[in-house]
């Protein structure tokens, strides 16, 4: 796994993307339906996106499964820093 240095989205297929630093970028689950998360769903929930900067945005991905896996894997990738050897 590597470090995440940008986010990249795309509105629709064949949209033109738009990429986002991930500096300051949160991640946050929502399970708050009990019937379509908890008991349909297998552990799924909502997934919320926000983005830090001039541009901020926020984006919210419903009915993603295994939700807690999935935001532990975006946490750990955004907490690792991509690091370049320089020249000595």
């Amino acid at each position: 796994m590597r470090a995440a240095e940008s986010l990249e989205h795309a509105q629709e297929i064949g949209d033109a993307e738009t990429a986002y630093d991930t500096t300051g970028m949160t991640v946050q689950k929502q399970r708050s339906d009990l019937f379509r998360h908890w008991i349909l769903g297998l552990g799924s929930g909502d997934l919320i996106v926000k983005t830090s900067g001039a541009n901020s945005q926020e984006f919210h991905l419903p009915n993603v499964l295994f939700i807690g896996k999935k935001v532990q894997q975006i946490e750990d990738m955004l907490r690792e820093k991509a690091v370049v050897k320089g020249r000595a």
